[in-house]
């Protein structure tokens, strides 16, 4: 597999988006795959692609890639700490976050339960949501 994408993450207030480069891809590969992402259901502009709203058309997207020959990786090597852009925060959330001093968030994962840590005026935090419902 010689041909591959890699996809940097960019974020705006919850919103991913991906700086989209090709390695070793010949001009018909690389056409082949933005074929298969505007099929998927892409918004491209130029080097930067935002995926489609159904998580299943990103699934589909990956796995017609892995199908064709394509490798895909990820560049997350300059994203240091936990970037708040990746949060949806309304306007007051994210302007009293802002507020805030000394604050970082390391990490943030999860569905059930959304697990995070991080440090808060020079205390290291971490934070576990539980759902009431499992208390039962």
């Amino acid at each position: 597999m010689s041909s591959k994408l890699v996809l940097k993450p960019l974020w705006s207030n919850g919103s991913r988006t991906y700086a989209i480069s090709f390695e070793n891809t010949s001009a018909e590969d690389r056409r082949k795959v933005e074929r298969l992402a505007d099929e998927a259901g892409y918004l491209r502009d130029n080097e930067t692609w935002t995926p489609p709203k159904a998580a299943r058309n990103v699934y589909e997207f990956f796995r017609i890639m892995g199908e064709a020959g394509f490798g895909m990786t990820y560049d997350n090597a300059d994203c240091g700490s936990f970037d708040l852009q990746r949060l949806h925060l309304s306007d007051d959330a994210r302007r009293a976050l802002g507020l805030v001093e000394d604050f970082e968030l390391y990490h943030l994962s999860g569905w059930a339960p959304v697990q995070a840590e991080g440090t808060l005026d020079g205390h290291y935090f971490y934070f576990r949501a539980v759902n009431p419902s499992f208390n039962k």
